[in-house]
This record gives C-alpha cells, sequence and structure tokens, in this order.
C-alpha cells in the first residue's frame, strides 16, 4: 500500500477509535471519516498532494476555527485585552502572569473586534491573526518541499487538539520552534537563534533548547537578507520586552511559585501511589492554584521534582557538545528536550502539547519505520487523550477514577515517546554521516 495511504489509514484509525467514545465529538468524527474515504479511494496515490493537501489544510484548519470553545482560554485574555486598551499597564497596574511578547495576540484581538464593532465575539477575533499566522507559515513549509507524510502530520495532528489549537496563546511557539528546527537543519543559525530567541521572550520555557548550544556557532560574514530580517525581528522583541523591567521578574515569581500540576507525571506519581498503596484519600487531593489545577502530594515530591528536569537537561545539554562535533542536527533533535519538559516538569499544562505538534510535522518520521510509526501511533493517542481529559476537565477535577487512569495511560505514552526518540537518536549515531 502507497505510504500516504498507510498514514492517513493510521492516523484516522487511532483518531476516530478516540473520538467516538464521547458523543460529544460524534459529528465530528463522522466528518473526518468520511473526508478520509474519499482522500484514500477516490484520489489517485500519486496525486494526493499536489491535488489535496491544501484543500485538506484548509478543512482542518476551518474545524478549527468553527468548533465550540471547551474551557478556553480566550475568556481569561478578553478582559486583559480590555485592560490595555483602557490604558492600564501591565506588571504595574495589574498582574500578568507571561513576558511582554504575549501581550501582541491579546490585545490584537480586542482591537480587531472593536474595528469591526464585534465586541461579544472576541474569541473569534482572536483566533483570526492565529490563522493567518498559522496559514504563513504553512506556506513556508511548503517551500521546503517536505515529504507529502510529513506534512500530513502537520495538517491532521492538530485536529486531535481541537479544544486547543487556536484558543491558547501557545500556537505561536509551537511554529516557531518548528521554524527554529528546520533552520537548524539548513544551517541556518543566525535565523534559527533569533527564532529561539523570539519564543522564549514569548514565554520562557524554549529557552531550554540552549541545550543545542554547540550549534550556535556561526561566522561574522555579510548578513543574508532573510537571516537579516529574522536578527532584526529579534531585536525588536528584545527592546520592546525592555520596556517592562519588572516583567521578568513577576514572571519567574509567579512560576516557581506553581505547585505540582495534576496533569503531570508527578501528578500520577502520587495518584498511583495512593491507588495501590491504599495510602491516604482522595479528599482535597486536587486543588485550584495559579489559575490551574495542582495536587497536596501525599508523597515527598517537591525536591525531586525540582531537581530531575535541570539535572536531565545539563546532562542531554553534555552529549550535545560532543555529539554534533559527528553528527547533523535533525529536527526530531529539538522535540527531545521539550519532551523531556512535557515528562518531568513540575507543570504539565495540556496546551504544551502545541508546542511539539508542529515539530512532530517536520521530524521526516516515515510510516514504513518502526520506531517512527511508534512515535506518530503515541502521538494521536496522546493529543486525543489530552482532549478527553479536557472536555470533561471539572470531573477530572473531582477525581473521576477513569478520568485519572486515561491521564496515567496518556503520561505513560509521553514516556515511550521520549524513550523512542533517544532509541532513533542511538540509531542515528550509527547511520549518519559526520557533519564535518
Amino acid at each position: 500500500m502507497n505510504p500516504i495511504r498507510k498514514y492517513l489509514l493510521l492516523f484516522f484509525a487511532v483518531s476516530a477509535s478516540l473520538l467516538f467514545c464521547y458523543d460529544i465529538l460524534l459529528p465530528y468524527g463522522a466528518l473526518l471519516c468520511i473526508f478520509s474515504i474519499a482522500l484514500l479511494f477516490f484520489i489517485e496515490p500519486d496525486h494526493v498532494i499536489l491535488t489535496a493537501q491544501n484543500l485538506l489544510f484548509l478543512i482542518s484548519r476551518t474545524i478549527l476555527l468553527l468548533l465550540p470553545a471547551i474551557f478556553s482560554d480566550v475568556y481569561y485574555y478578553e478582559p486583559i485585552g480590555t485592560r490595555l486598551i483602557q490604558g492600564e499597564i501591565p506588571y504595574s497596574t495589574f498582574q500578568f502572569e507571561y513576558p511582554p511578547l504575549t501581550l501582541i495576540p491579546i490585545l490584537l484581538g480586542k482591537v480587531l473586534s472593536l474595528f469591526f464593532g464585534d465586541s461579544d465575539h472576541y474569541r473569534f477575533w482572536f483566533q483570526i491573526p492565529l490563522l493567518v499566522f498559522d496559514l504563513g507559515v504553512y506556506q513556508w513549509l511548503r517551500r521546503r518541499a517536505y515529504p507529502g507524510a510529513v506534512s500530513l502530520t502537520y495538517i491532521l495532528l492538530p485536529l486531535l487538539l481541537y479544544p486547543l489549537w487556536y484558543d491558547r496563546l501557545d500556537l505561536v511557539i509551537g511554529l516557531i520552534l518548528m521554524m527554529a528546527g528546520i533552520s537548524f537543519s539548513e544551517k541556518k543559525t543566525i535565523r534559527a537563534i533569533s527564532l529561539i530567541g523570539i519564543a522564549t521572550l514569548y514565554k520562557i520555557v524554549p529557552m531550554i533548547a540552549t541545550v543545542f548550544a554547540p550549534l550556535f556557532r556561526f561566522k561574522l560574514r555579510p548578513l543574508q537578507r532573510e537571516n537579516l530580517v529574522y536578527l532584526v525581528l529579534f531585536t525588536i522583541a528584545l527592546l520592546g520586552s525592555a520596556l517592562f523591567p519588572k516583567a521578568w521578574i513577576e514572571v519567574f515569581q509567579y512560576h516557581t511559585g506553581r505547585p505540582i500540576q495534576a496533569e503531570s507525571l508527578w501528578a500520577t506519581l502520587d495518584y498511583l501511589y495512593r491507588t495501590f498503596t491504599d495510602s491516604g484519600d482522595f479528599n482535597n487531593f486536587v486543588v485550584q492554584s495559579h489559575g490551574s489545577f495542582g495536587i497536596n502530594p501525599y508523597l515527598n515530591l517537591n525536591l525531586i521534582s525540582e531537581l530531575t528536569l535541570p539535572i536531565l537537561l545539563a546532562a542531554l545539554g553534555i552529549f550535545f557538545l560532543r555529539f554534533y562535533k559527528r553528527h547533523p542536527f535533525e529536527c526530531f533533535h529539538l522535540l527531545i528536550p521539550f519532551m523531556l519538559f512535557l515528562c518531568f516538569s513540575r507543570v504539565f499544562s495540556p496546551q504544551y502539547l502545541i508546542w511539539i505538534v508542529p515539530l512532530i510535522g517536520v521530524s521526516r518520521f516515515q510510516i514504513t519505520k518502526t520506531l517512527d510509526r511508534w512515535v506518530l501511533v503515541l502521538s494521536c493517542l496522546v493529543c486525543g487523550m489530552s482532549s478527553i481529559l479536557l472536555i470533561h476537565y471539572l470531573d477530572f477535577t473531582n477525581v473521576r477514577m477513569d478520568l485519572w487512569l486515561l491521564l496515567s495511560v496518556r503520561n505513560i505514552f509521553c514516556l515511550c515517546i521520549l524513550v523512542l526518540l533517544f532509541l532513533k537518536l542511538k540509531e542515528s549515531l550509527k547511520t549518519a554521516p559526520s557533519s564535518q
């Protein structure tokens, strides 16, 4: 069977099995299955990408745009946009938990809603700039002639994250990281560093990409126009962020004070320990704090949860010091530190998956290879399970046991993806040519 058909069959088999489990998603799942049948059986294999890729992208993004909100963060952003319009200053007259660059899409959505006299539909106008950015990056990606199945991953996988894709600020991070990964693979170092810098000014977490410091070498020579554009954008973003000197102190204080989040691996360990040892009860197990839900841990996890991630990232950085002396960068390498973050951070918000989905889409995973196939299967399952948890989030926070079991399996699958990425890295040690 043609690899494109194999990929589509795999995606829709996994997604349909998840989506049809919940009646709220039956019409959505039916639409996907009908469209997949049309692609699989009525379009010639050799012309799938040429004739259907753009159409499939537009249909998938239209579905994402039109589906109703489910625990959307947009309703948190709207009053912030209103306060900005009224002239209030963030980090001074009101608290804001993210770096200054994240104010741009919030403010832009409010300005558009007021300009078009549609202030009652802020969510729609917040999503439109994200959609435009998504379309722009898609065209940027197509110009680089990525294989069809890889592009299909980027097109289709967001459908399994539909409650999140255009309802969070994090899409900007995911798309910028994807562009940075491609830039590193093309040896466009200045462009890649500029993009990572912009992403870090947008949200702090992308600074973990400093584990790729061995790649940050570049020669001082006349800059190409494209690289100069990215460098200028980073400089503007840096100067703009400098206008809010208190921002970084407040952001660090806010996030370092967060408890172990309920969706994290550490919360799963505590839950499983309580379940299998009959230790403690689940009264007041989940608590609301810092705009999300954390746990009151029975186990003493605070120190180990704070130290594990920095130690693992430091070890990864030391490994890459030697690795990149002999081997070239591949896009899936950038997935590794962010999967480490997802697996071992004290905080695992579902929108963090938006960071890695675009990277999966450009990591050249091939459905015909066993390791790659399992990465794609588990990625579909992780995204689908995360959406199911979000749909039933109130029941989850009330410690409904089947949902906590689903969360446990989801986090185990995340660990499995991380292990598979390390196995793929080990495989590249044997097969990759020297970069020098």
